[in-house]
This record gives C-alpha cells, sequence and structure tokens, in this order.
C-alpha cells in the first residue's frame, strides 16, 4: 500500500510538473511573439507621440512653412514659446521684433557700441495664410537669442529658446537612448561615444535630447554631466568682408520688391551685371521707422552667383515726412541702427540712397544726413550710392541736391537719366532721348567726378494716349510698360515701328477708337546707344531700372558695351541687335 501511495504521488508531481514546464512554454511563447507589445505597454506615450516641433523639450504638432532655407512658424507659438518680443505692423504684412542686446553684437566695437545706445527693432516680413500668421523663424532664430535646427528626413524641427535651462552631458560610451526609464522599455536610437546631450529630467534616468532631435532615457551610469547651461546664442554681426575693388566699369540693375521676393535661383549670372539693387527698404515713420522686406534666400541665391548687393533704401517719397526725419537728430539714429543691423544680418555689400522729393529748404539738413550716414557705413565697409536725377529747376526733384558735396561724401552717384517726359507730362514724348540724355550727364560732370558717376538707363517706356476733345484741346495721359509688353501692344494694333535719329529709339504710333496712341521704345539698340557715353565720358558704369521689364537681348548689348568694349555702329549694323 505504501508502494503505491508513493507512486501515485510521484504520478502527481509529474504532472503537476508538466503542466508548470506547459504554463512556462506558453508564457514564454507568448512572450516572445509579442514582444513589441509587451514593450510598448511599459514606453510612454508622450515620447511616442508624433511631433513635427520640438521646443525646449516640449513636443508639438505645428503647421510649418518650409520656403527655400527659410522656416515659418504660427507667429502665436514663437511669441508663446521663443520670444514675445513680435507685434505686427498697422497692415499686418510685417513682424516688428524689439532686439535684446544680449542677443546680437557686432565685431567692430564703434558700431557694436553705437547700435546698442538705444534700443532697435526690425521687421520681417511675415506670411498670412487663411487666419494664420507665419513669422520666419530660421533665419531669425539667433537674432531672437534661440537656436534652431531641422531634420528634412523627419520633418522635425528643433528649436532651444533663450530661456531654456539644461545640463550638458557626455556620452561615456555609446549609449542606448529609451522611449521609457523603465528598463525593459524600447530603444530609439544609439548616442555615439563622447556625444553631447541636453538633459531636461533627473529621475531613475536621464530624460535627454539628443543633437539630432531625439528625445527619451539614457542611463546615469552611461553620461558624464559637465554643467548646467541656457541657451545664450549671439549673432555675430560682420563686416563687409572687405573694401570693394570695383572692375572698371560697373553694371547695377535694380530689383524691385515690395512683399514678395522674386525666385532667380533658374536664371543665369548675367555678364553684364555685378550689382544687384533690391528695393528692401523703406522709412515709413518720422521717427526712421524702416519696414524691411529683405529675403535671405534672395542673397544666398545672389552670392551664389557672384553679384554684390547693394539694398536700397526709400524715404517713401513723403517730403514732409522726410522734413521732420532731417530735424530729429535721434530719428537719424534710429535710422542708421535699423541699416547697420540688415546690411550686417543680409550680408550685404553697400546701401543705395534713393531719397526723392525732398523739401528744397532741407537741401542742407539732407546733405548733412547723407554724410553721417555714410561715416557709419563706411565704418561696415559698405559702399555707399545715392541717387539724383539730372540738374533742373524742380526744387523738391533736383535742386535740393547738394550734387558737389553730395558727389564728395558718397562712393557713386547714380544719375535718373529719364523720366525726360514724366507720367503726367501735358506733352507726349520719350523716356530718355539720346540728346536728353547725354546733356543731363555733362551737367551733372561740372559738379561731380566721372568715376563716381552711374549713368540711369530705364527699361521701360511710355505709351501716350492722345484724345482730341471738343474744344480742340488734347487730353494727354500715359502708361508705363515693360519692353515685351509693350510691343505686344504694337502688334495687336498692327502698328509699324521705325528708327528715329533725333531721339535715338524706335517710334511707333497707332489710331483706335478715335484716339492716338503713340510710344518712343527703348530696347537694346537705345540702350546700347546710350551705354556708349559711358565710354565717351569715362563714367563709372551704368544703373538700370528695372529688372524684369528689359527683353533679353538688352543684357547682350550692354554686355558688349559696357564689358567688351565694343563700339555701338559695329555692334549695331554688324551684330546681333535687331528690332
Amino acid at each position: 500500500m505504501r508502494l503505491q501511495r508513493n507512486t501515485q504521488k510521484r504520478n502527481r508531481l509529474r504532472t503537476i510538473l508538466l503542466a508548470l514546464i506547459f504554463i512556462l512554454s506558453l508564457g514564454t511563447y507568448y512572450f516572445y511573439t509579442n514582444l513589441d507589445s509587451v514593450i510598448n505597454t511599459f514606453s510612454s506615450s508622450e515620447i511616442n507621440d508624433e511631433f513635427n516641433l520640438i521646443i525646449d523639450n516640449k513636443g508639438f504638432l505645428s503647421e510649418l512653412i518650409i520656403d527655400g532655407e527659410e522656416i515659418y512658424l504660427p507667429l502665436e507659438k514663437v511669441q508663446e514659446h521663443i520670444y514675445q518680443n513680435i507685434i505686427l505692423d498697422s497692415e499686418q504684412r510685417y513682424g516688428l521684433v524689439q532686439l535684446k542686446n544680449e542677443h546680437f553684437y557686432f565685431s567692430n566695437a564703434d558700431v557694436d557700441s553705437y547700435v546698442k545706445e538705444s534700443p532697435v527693432t526690425i521687421s520681417f516680413l511675415i506670411k498670412k495664410i487663411d487666419d494664420t500668421i507665419f513669422f520666419p523663424v530660421k533665419s531669425t532664430a539667433s537674432l531672437l537669442g534661440a537656436q534652431i535646427d531641422y531634420f528634412s528626413d523627419r520633418d522635425l524641427l528643433l528649436i532651444t529658446s533663450n530661456h531654456s535651462e539644461y545640463l550638458i552631458g557626455k556620452a561615456i560610451g555609446d549609449t542606448s537612448l529609451k522611449e521609457n526609464d523603465n528598463t525593459i522599455s524600447k530603444s530609439i536610437t544609439t548616442i555615439p561615444k563622447d556625444s553631447y546631450i541636453q538633459i531636461y529630467e533627473s529621475l531613475d534616468k536621464y530624460k535627454v535630447i539628443t543633437p539630432d532631435g531625439y528625445r527619451g532615457y539614457v542611463s546615469k551610469s552611461n553620461i558624464d554631466v559637465n554643467t548646467t547651461s541656457t541657451t545664450s546664442i549671439r549673432h555675430e554681426l560682420n563686416n563687409a568682408n572687405s573694401y570693394w575693388s570695383p572692375p572698371k566699369q560697373i553694371g547695377l540693375v535694380w530689383d524691385y520688391i515690395k512683399y514678395n521676393n522674386h525666385d532667380r535661383t533658374e536664371q543665369d549670372k548675367l555678364n553684364a551685371v555685378d550689382i544687384l539693387s533690391p528695393t528692401w527698404f523703406r522709412m515709413v515713420q518720422e521717427d526712421g521707422t524702416i519696414l524691411n522686406s529683405g529675403n535671405t534666400n534672395y542673397v544666398k541665391d545672389a552670392k551664389s552667383k557672384g553679384y554684390k548687393i547693394w539694398g536700397l533704401v526709400t524715404n517713401s517719397f513723403d517730403p514732409d515726412l522726410t522734413s521732420k526725419f532731417l530735424d530729429n537728430k535721434e530719428a537719424q539714429n534710429n535710422f542708421i541702427r535699423q541699416i547697420l543691423v540688415y546690411s550686417a544680418f543680409y550680408d550685404l555689400d553697400g546701401i543705395n540712397i534713393d531719397f526723392e522729393n525732398i523739401h528744397y529748404r532741407d537741401k542742407d539738413a539732407f546733405t548733412s544726413f547723407v554724410r553721417f550716414l555714410t561715416q557709419k557705413l563706411h565704418e561696415q565697409n559698405l559702399v555707399v550710392s545715392i541717387d539724383v536725377t539730372i540738374p533742373s529747376s524742380s526744387p523738391n526733384w533736383s535742386m535740393v541736391y547738394d550734387r558737389a558735396k553730395l558727389g564728395e561724401i558718397v562712393d557713386y552717384v547714380a544719375i535718373m537719366t529719364y523720366d525726360e517726359h514724366w507720367s503726367s507730362s501735358p506733352k507726349s514724348g520719350s523716356v530718355a532721348s539720346i540728346g536728353w540724355v547725354e546733356r543731363g550727364i555733362q551737367r551733372t560732370l561740372d559738379v561731380i567726378p566721372p568715376e563716381k558717376v552711374l549713368l540711369g538707363l530705364p527699361f521701360y517706356t511710355r505709351l501716350w494716349e492722345e484724345e482730341l476733345l471738343a474744344n480742340n484741346r488734347v487730353k494727354v495721359s500715359s502708361k508705363a510698360y515693360g519692353m515685351n509688353r509693350v510691343m505686344e501692344i504694337l502688334e495687336e494694333n498692327n502698328a509699324s515701328i521705325e528708327w528715329d535719329e533725333l531721339t535715338g529709339q524706335y517710334y511707333s504710333q497707332y489710331e483706335s477708337e478715335g484716339k492716338l496712341y503713340r510710344v518712343w521704345l527703348e530696347c537694346d539698340r537705345s540702350l546700347a546707344l546710350k551705354a556708349s557715353l559711358i565710354e565717351k565720358h569715362n563714367l563709372a558704369g551704368y544703373a538700370a531700372w528695372r529688372k524684369d521689364f528689359e527683353k533679353d537681348e538688352v543684357w547682350l548689348a550692354l554686355d558688349s558695351i559696357v564689358k567688351q568694349g565694343k563700339s555701338y555702329n559695329l555692334l549695331v549694323f554688324n551684330e546681333h541687335i535687331k528690332y
């Protein structure tokens, strides 16, 4: 009986043991076949969330606009998490940023001290899509005291703001970055030995961000903590690289830009052009406030092609605003501080001063302002040019310019040898006939040395409409057109054209609906004729208004005349100039 009982007991134990083995085997099989589910049970949902924006260890799913090298974020998010001192202008086209002195510095100590004497507010174009306003953060981040990295493969934007506090750690060896502080949690990536990381929380493990934007947890034993840190990005605003050694004769073209910068990345470098002058800066208030339409994508493309960039700044052609500005020394300082910041920020090579329609009574004040502005810009090795009309009897548009003194102060004077017949002229006529242009240059050379003079070239023309009224008076009006469009209009109306030796231009006219239409055309031939005056009078070069009004043949003509030194007569009659 005892033997039987022992046998029964052993059988029960064997059954229990086999059951346990079966259960353990089943559990092990389930565990390994469902390992991801097991690990995910211990993983942090916060870390696993799909974010495309991380600011100071906080994840967001946010709208991003990628425009070339620039990245835009919703303004509200920028104000809340990165930089509060941003407001919109009255038209909601610009974000106005009051700079903090600790976020930037000029390598020139004297300029740095001058700029920081008073707060500087600068502006940047924003984008508005539906009801959301977007602010450019990629280019401006360092001026806001922030650091920004974009990882295009993951569409991830990583921003560390100026008020972020964290520890700096260094990986002792190759270290696994985990999703959670549980040992069993999933590995996200491996942090290479000697890599530096930002540590935001210290629990059982460190909660960190890697340099390539991964967030997670690492074992404390694998990290050497160096120091406590805060983000302190200071944007260095350098001088222009060196003083410019210009070619014998320079070519400049103004690029009209108000709110939208042109994408010229697919356009080849123009041999006839050395300088692009984008119309980026407008003084809009008597305290010297400037609105800025600059664009870092534009700068990068232009510089890569070998262009110099002279940013144009205007007074909005407002005589009363300008008068109050010229009567206020602090307003002038405010203006100059902004221009110094913009010039360095966009890596400009020069500034083109386009102040027009100024009260004659402010002539001396304007000259003094240009002298002071030029002095400050020269401290940054910037080339300074100014635009003036040809000498005439108009007080606000011509007599206000003290050409002799301005010619001594600045590096170049661009003569606006166009608008012989302006938009509201009571008489139809040429924008720039050859005789009128040469006489204007000759009178200018009486007071300004030729090596400082740039000849103005118009790339536009005016189509005049003459309507005979009941009293036999002729009502005259005009519209300005680029070269291609005006030719389309002439072709649509079957108008013939002929060369006019007196004006040095092609002339055309036609009738439509009882009205006479007349036009003196600008083209490669007329502009080559004008450009021949550069060599004749030993001028410094030309300045053309404006890009995109021209035909492609114009650049061939200017390259031949200005850069290759070919004869106008040879060029016109034996080469490519046809119309």
